[in-house]
C-alpha cells in the first residue's frame, strides 16, 4: 500500500510557512508605514484569503487521492485473493468510475490552482 500522507503534510508545511511569511511581511509593513495603508491592507488580507483556499484544496485533494489509493488497494487484494473470478465489465466499470470521477475531480481542482 502506498503512503501519501506524507506528501500531503509535506505540502501543508509548506503552505503554512507561507501563511507566516505574508504574515511576517504584513506586520513588517505595518510597522514601517503610519499611518496605515488601506490598499495595502486589503492586498495584504487577499493573500492571505487566497493562501486559506490553496490550503484548503490542496488538504481536500490529499484527502481524496488518499481514499482513492485505499480503494485501489482493496481492488487489488480483491484480484489477488480471487485470481480465477469472471468479473463481467459492467460490474468492473461500476468500481472504477467512481474512483476515476473523483481523479478527474481532484485534478480540476488542483489544476485550477496552478
Amino acid at each position: 500500500m502506498f503512503d501519501f500522507s506524507h506528501s500531503g503534510y509535506a505540502s501543508h508545511s509548506v503552505l503554512l510557512r507561507q501563511a507566516e511569511l505574508l504574515s511576517e511581511v504584513g506586520l513588517r509593513i505595518g510597522a514601517a508605514i503610519s499611518p496605515s495603508d488601506e490598499a495595502i491592507d486589503a492586498l495584504l488580507a487577499r493573500l492571505s484569503e487566497i493562501t486559506d483556499t490553496v490550503s484548503e484544496k490542496v488538504a481536500s485533494a490529499n484527502d481524496d487521492l488518499l481514499q482513492v489509493a485505499d480503494a485501489v488497494d482493496v481492488l487489488l487484494e480483491l484480484m489477488d485473493n480471487a485470481p480465477d473470478a469472471v468479473v463481467s465489465n459492467g460490474k468492473l466499470h461500476t468500481l472504477i468510475a467512481p474512483l476515476k470521477g473523483r481523479l478527474d475531480a481532484v485534478s480540476r481542482d488542483i489544476g485550477l490552482l496552478v
